[in-house]
């Protein structure tokens, strides 16, 4: 106990007054909640309203190409045959685009749950470019935004 307060003694005895003050300061306030916000300024209002509408952009595809297996990214177009080829030979980040989903907005709600369950049948879980972390965050915002709610079809498939 002795040397617990010769401790703090040591450490006391070399802080200035604006330390000893400060280190008050915060303990009062921690305990009597005397949290003091900055005010904001008077031209600012709060609101939830969407200023502009959400834009929905893909400069690359059109529906007609995708329809026929025909995707274009980078700069580079692929056409597939009957099915979509998940892992073409292709770069590895114009497979991320073709994982990512971007263009399901241009379908219509069948073809875009077509191509989602599409996809979950021929890409097994943990495989592939499909399952990188970022492809698949990006692929779960663009499900989501598509509100494809498949269960609610009976289309899922039981394996």
């Amino acid at each position: 106990m002795l040397s617990q307060l010769q401790l703090y003694w040591n450490t006391f005895k070399y802080l200035k007054s604006v330390q000893v003050y400060g280190r008050l300061y915060a303990i009062l306030k921690k305990y009597l909640h005397l949290y003091l916000l900055p005010r904001a300024p008077g031209k600012l209002k709060a609101s939830l309203e969407n200023k502009t509408e959400w834009l929905h952009h893909d400069p690359w595809n059109k529906n007609e190409d995708l329809i026929k297996h025909r995707f274009t990214f980078l700069n580079q177009t692929i056409k597939m045959r009957d099915r979509i080829n998940w892992e073409p030979e292709a770069s590895e980040l114009w497979k991320f685009n073709l994982h990512y989903f971007d263009y399901l907005h241009l379908l219509e709600k069948t073809e875009q749950r077509e191509i989602c369950l599409e996809w979950i049948y021929n890409n097994p879980a943990g495989k592939g470019t499909g399952w990188h972390p970022y492809t698949v965050s990006r692929r779960i915002v663009n499900w989501i935004k598509a509100d494809l709610n498949i269960a609610r079809y009976g289309l899922w498939k039981n394996n």
